[in-house]
């Protein structure tokens, strides 16, 4: 059997670090932003959440790149029952990192 040609990775994420990771894993990968907008829901857990924002955001690139293996990631941060995503500014940043602490 005959394979069907190269393997594409495409990263749908703008993170700094995530590409940083792949970079140092040696792999050749696309980065691409994906074209969903992360909106916070209470009523779902953050491990249920950030699974879903990882799907979605893979999701949103998919028809594009029918051919390759699609990344999506996500990160949030469970503090006491309150999911924290990415912050705002840096302002927000030094706000959070101090409630982490």
């Amino acid at each position: 059997m005959k394979p069907a040609g190269p393997i594409n990775i495409v990263l749908a994420s703008t993170s700094i670090r995530r590409k940083e990771i792949l970079t140092l894993l040696g792999i050749p990968f696309k980065i691409v932003a994906p074209r969903f907008e992360e909106n916070l829901c209470e009523q779902k857990q953050a491990r249920d959440e950030v699974v879903f924002f990882a799907k979605e955001k893979a999701r949103s690139v998919e028809d594009d790149f029918q051919n390759s293996i699609i990344i999506g990631s996500d990160t949030l941060i469970d503090c006491a029952g309150e999911k924290i995503g990415k912050p705002r500014d840096d302002r927000d940043a030094t706000q959070l990192l101090r409630r982490l602490q």
